[in-house]
């Protein structure tokens, strides 16, 4: 998520908290935070509530590093700019806040009592990591650096939506890019054991929630091309949502299904797609029109893009080329008899992209259109049509 922030706390990374009466109490209060042009205006909120700002970007973590000393900052040049200069540290913009009562959890002063209720994020902005506000500490007990690397010892990216998955008791964080983003799994104490969860592939992934049934659902958010004329100022639909189910829900790390929302047009028969060579055709497009229309209501399918449980899905080749809707292709002078398995999808202007391992041989990449994939039988090692 990207924003401007213009209020001084926020644009500190501040973060603020809410505490008062049961929601079923609370007056209503008409318009919370007005929009006035060519000003600021504070939130507005119910008699019973107020707010109260329990970190912020200058808040000290208790277990600083030399790469992450403050909440909100990194540790490359100063909080504020001297006179005449514009070099400042990095501003790392804590994203999404997931609140957890949870007891028992321990922190880096193992003598210290913790408390139960806590404020999880991770950081969209320069290098990533995983804070956690402690909401019943005192002041230098507040905010725990939990993580920076995962279990590969890789740096963890910059991170997005946060979300909890209880089946699993694992926190999920996402990476907003379409050629590396992905989600992450957190352990809630200190410190925090992080695992990339491959199984979700690589998309521009942000916001995520669990359904009552344990199945995942992510929002895609990336931007498409820009229009041209009329349609200058919009951009081309470029975002998909997401499902994954998983194969045993107390460990997400043993994969599942990822699946892909197909909505099926009002106006024309079959699904709705987008069309790489017609920007504008897109846009402006009756399928656009309806989907933004309030009250309309859509037929849908979910879609398998990708199952874990599959082993060995395969297609013959002889070399580089075409087979079906896929072009294969491969490194070096390797030439495999087929496609053994494949590791990751990435869906980005309207194709997916796959890491493969290759029979006998290094990485390859499988590149094939998200249409044709949703609308292609699968293969079954071999390369017959399943």
């Amino acid at each position: 998520m990207r924003m401007t922030r213009s209020f001084a706390v926020l644009s500190m990374a501040g973060m603020l908290a809410a505490v008062g009466a049961y929601a079923a109490d609370l007056t209503a209060v008409p318009t919370a935070q007005p929009k006035v042009a060519g000003d600021t205006a504070p939130n507005v909120l119910s008699p019973e509530l107020a707010e109260k700002i329990v970190a912020q970007g200058a808040t000290p973590l208790e277990n600083p590093s030399a790469d992450f000393p403050f909440y909100g900052y990194e540790g490359n040049g100063p909080l504020l700019p001297s006179l005449g200069s514009n070099v400042e540290a990095t501003k790392t913009e804590p994203d999404k806040n997931t609140y957890l009562v949870l007891h028992g959890l321990n922190g880096p002063d193992k003598l210290y009592d913790y408390g139960k209720r806590f404020l999880y994020q991770g950081h969209e902005l320069g290098k990533g990591y995983i804070t956690r506000i402690n909401l019943d500490a005192d002041y230098a007990h507040r905010v725990t650096l939990l993580a920076t690397t995962d279990t590969d010892n890789k740096p963890l990216p910059p991170l997005d939506g946060s979300t909890w998955y209880p089946w699993s008791h694992r926190l999920l964080f996402s990476f907003e890019s379409a050629s590396a983003g992905g989600v992450w799994q957190a352990t809630p104490g200190f410190p925090s054991i992080v695992d990339h969860l491959a199984a979700f592939g690589h998309a521009a992934y942000e916001g995520m929630q669990a359904d009552p049934h344990g199945e995942i659902w992510v929002i895609e958010d990336a931007g498409g091309k820009n229009g041209s004329g009329a349609f200058a100022h919009a951009r081309q639909p470029n975002s998909f949502i997401f499902r994954f189910i998983p194969k045993d829900k107390s460990d997400l790390t043993k994969g599942g299904k990822l699946q892909a929302l197909q909505v099926l047009s009002k106006a024309h028969a079959g699904a709705i797609v987008f069309n790489a060579a017609d920007v504008n055709g897109d846009i402006g497009s009756q399928d656009q029109h309806d989907l933004h229309t309030y009250g309309k209501a859509f037929d849908t399918a979910w879609v398998t893009i990708h199952d874990t449980a599959v082993n060995g899905i395969a297609l013959k080749v002889l070399g580089s080329g075409i087979l079906g809707e896929a072009t294969l292709s491969w490194r070096g002078k390797c030439k495999p008899a087929y496609v053994k398995r494949l590791n990751f999808y990435s869906v980005s202007n309207n194709f997916v992209v796959c890491s493969v391992t290759l029979g006998g041989c290094a990485i390859s990449a499988v590149r094939t259109s998200l249409l044709a994939l949703l609308t292609t039988p699968a293969f079954e090692p071999g390369g017959k049509a399943l």
